[in-house]
């Protein structure tokens, strides 16, 4: 998001503000969530190409040491939201401290394990960490300038699979030459060295507010998740199609469920639904998902494929290090695109962004499927899907933290987290159901045909996330046509005339008039030219206003919807329908804009004056069950609202509610006037901003003339003029 205006201070006691250019705790702020980030993914690749070495080591089957990566990424999945919802609050550092320590534990545990139960609980504690990502998402929008944070977040999530990237071979360079054990006292190490970097450079308190914990939420989509990662993981070994199976996918239904309406009905659920219905919101869950799952049906296919020896008739009997190295181009690339993501968006918009990514990714799938004769062409596929997977996983959450209030970054980007591992489970048990499928009795290894199939679905799922990701945004709507009369009599809209006035000279088309006569009278060369050139002029004026009219309109909208820092330029540009370009020509600046947006809220449907505590409170209540809360009340209450934008709003406000309450109590005699005054207003804008964001549910659904009634006998008593029914 680009903004002209001052970014707002944090609000935290000791904030790390984007003033404050020489300051070493800002400058390690982007680092250290992205290191930690990146060494949460690091870790849970620890446990994948340990696997047969594990299984061996502790006596147990292939199946069963499936588990060392199934119950990381189950742990993952139940902590992300719970760690998504605390990160709203006021206490980010401490959630990302906790995760942290949790994941140092957990590798020393399976470092020094003598079991495989001690190793599976080991590895549980280290999926907490895989719960950092959207509460270090939350912290980069709250602590960074607009434009730094989008470019965190972008690099934030791709770190996935920058992180399998580096841990595939990480892992197995340690675990050939070290030992396994080694690759997890590695792990406890360097997280070590994560955790007291974050531990002094995180801002100790943020600006969020502590709600209450949704338990019984929490608790539903556990079991969900759970049930779900359970026959994904089992199901291939139970059969798809048994009643253990179909059981345990009815009993997760039936959980969510019930899990669905609860948290709609919650006035502070663990994941607000709600969100959802946004289309940005729902493209990028719906993206994520179906990416995720084509992820994991091409990156651990190439890697087994490369391991595969060469009597089987393909493969290229690659060693569990070089294996690794494959997945190494994958981080660079990924992380070269999000490098572009800002730059593309400001190019050609954030619709193509996503469907972009997921063509190329469906390219590399198809071309190692058709082309996988040689090493290279493994190495070359991995780097072109990294590509793709910078562009879609980048660009995803910033659908979300357009939509979202920043309060509820943590939550969205929670579920998002969330609905992203189900797709990569979903992706891995498909791998491996087709896989199976390919690979005849008595066999060892898959027919290569299994890893065609893989593929070619692969690129189909991506081919699909570019349909969605294309179709679910929807279309900006348009401004409604002006009449012009221009040559032909036709009319133009406002976007036509623009694009007409932006390609005259001055002075084209004020061609010399022949004089004439017409009933006797004779028109004159001037009168013919001005005559000519006027009404040109008056439909541009016109046009020009139309623009300008639906430009605010829809900045109030925006800016009503999402506050100030949650809405950009383009966004106003494209629900306006027309060029976002000419937000400067008719306002100067997006700080400007929002500034004629408060203004425009102020005048619209004001009265005269206010006759009291009754006509103040309908008047409120009503705009904000129209609209939510408006441009000023954003501006009054957001804290990452410029100083600016706050002092106009503040300006606009006073004059309007506190001046007539304070004149009116000052009449009657009542000490203290203005301090009465503004309490009554403060408590006023308390119950509307409620009521708007559905905080209580008797608030939210009382009819508005029994909650004006009720504010009148409430806020009588500090104003002194008792109930005005």
């Amino acid at each position: 998001m680009t903004t002209a205006a001052k970014p707002a201070e944090t609000g935290s006691p000791d904030p790390i503000g984007p003033g404050d250019l020489k300051s070493l705790r800002r400058r390690l702020l982007v680092p250290t969530l992205v290191l930690s980030g990146s060494l949460m993914a690091v870790v849970s690749s620890l446990g994948a190409p340990l696997i047969p070495t594990l299984a061996q080591a502790d006596g147990v089957s292939l199946s069963t040491g499936e588990w060392i990566l199934t119950i990381t990424l189950l742990t993952g999945a139940l902590a992300t939201p719970v760690m998504g919802r605390l990160a709203d609050g006021p206490r980010q550092r401490a959630v990302i401290l906790v995760a942290l320590v949790a994941v140092v534990a957990g590798c020393a545990l399976s470092a020094v394990s003598s079991g495989f139960t001690v190793l599976i609980i080991g590895r549980a504690l280290q999926g907490v960490g895989l719960g950092l990502l959207p509460v270090a998402m939350a912290i980069a929008r709250r602590n960074l300038p607009p434009e730094q944070a989008r470019r965190t977040i972008a690099t934030l999530s791709v770190t996935t699979a920058i992180g399998a990237g580096l841990g595939y071979p990480v892992t197995g360079l340690i675990a050939q030459f070290l030992g396994f054990r080694a690759a997890y006292w590695f792990g406890a190490i360097t997280v070590t060295g994560a955790l007291v970097l974050a531990a002094l450079v995180l801002p100790p308190r943020s600006a969020g507010t502590s709600r209450r914990f949704d338990v019984v939420g929490a608790a539903l989509l556990s079991l969900a998740v759970i049930g779900v990662s359970v026959v994904l993981s089992e199901g291939g070994t139970w059969g798809w199609a048994s009643a253990r199976s179909l059981g345990v996918i009815a009993a997760s239904v039936v959980v969510l469920a019930a899990w669905i309406p609860f948290e709609l009905r919650s006035a502070d659920p663990l994941v607000d639904l709600r969100q959802v219905r946004d289309r940005s919101v729902l493209t990028a869950d719906a993206s994520g998902f179906l990416i995720s799952i084509a992820m994991y049906l091409l990156l651990p296919v190439i890697v087994e494929f490369v391991q595969i020896p060469r009597s089987a008739g393909y493969g290229f009997t690659a060693s569990l290090v070089v294996s690794g190295l494959v997945l190494i181009p994958l981080s660079a690339a990924s992380f070269v695109a999000t490098r572009f993501l800002v730059v593309y968006e400001r190019r050609f918009g954030s619709r193509t962004m996503i469907p972009l990514g997921s063509l190329v990714f469906a390219v590399a799938a198809m071309f190692f499927a058709v082309e996988h004769l040689a090493l290279w062409e493994a190495f070359a596929t991995v780097a072109v899907c990294g590509l793709g997977l910078g562009f879609t996983t980048g660009a995803m959450p910033g659908f979300i933290v357009r939509a979202v209030a920043q309060s509820e970054t943590g939550s969205a980007m929670g579920f998002y987290q969330v609905v992203r591992s189900i797709g990569l489970t979903v992706g891995s048990a498909l791998s491996a159901a087709v896989l199976m499928a390919h690979t005849r009795p008595g066999q060892a290894l898959p027919d290569v045909g299994g890893f065609e199939v893989a593929l070619v679905i692969a690129a189909a799922l991506c081919v699909a996330t570019a349909v969605v990701s294309f179709v679910l945004p929807g279309r900006a709507p348009t401004p409604a046509r002006r009449p012009h009369r221009g040559r032909g009599g036709g009319s133009r809209s406002a976007g036509e005339e623009r694009g007409r006035a932006g390609r005259r000279r001055p002075g084209r088309g004020r061609e010399a008039a022949a004089a004439g006569t017409a009933g006797g009278s004779t028109v004159s060369k001037s009168d013919a030219t001005t005559a000519h050139s006027a009404a040109p002029r008056a439909g541009r004026s016109r046009n020009a206003a139309a623009s300008k009219d639906v430009l605010l309109q829809a900045a109030r909208a925006l800016f009503g919807e999402r506050g100030y820092e949650g809405t950009t330029i383009r966004e106003i540009g494209e629900r306006a329908g027309v060029d976002a370009a000419l937000i400067a020509r008719y306002f100067g600046s997006k700080a400007d804009l929002y500034i004629a947006a408060v203004m425009a809220e102020d005048a619209e449907g004001r009265p005269g004056a206010y006759e009291g505590l009754e006509q103040m409170a309908d008047v409120a209540l009503t705009q904000a069950d129209r609209r939510g809360p408006g441009p000023i009340l954003q501006a009054i209450v957001r804290s990452d609202t410029s100083a600016e934008i706050r002092a106009a709003a503040r300006n606009l406000l006073e004059p309007r509610l506190a001046a007539p309450l304070a004149a009116r109590m000052t009449a009657q005699g009542v000490d203290r006037p203005q301090l009465r005054a503004e309490v009554a207003v403060s408590a006023l804008f308390g119950i509307s901003l409620g009521r708007s964001l559905g905080w209580f549910d008797e608030i939210r659904s009382v009819p508005r003339d029994e909650l004006v009634a009720l504010i009148v006998d409430a806020l009588g008593a500090i104003t002194g003029d008792g109930p005005e029914r």
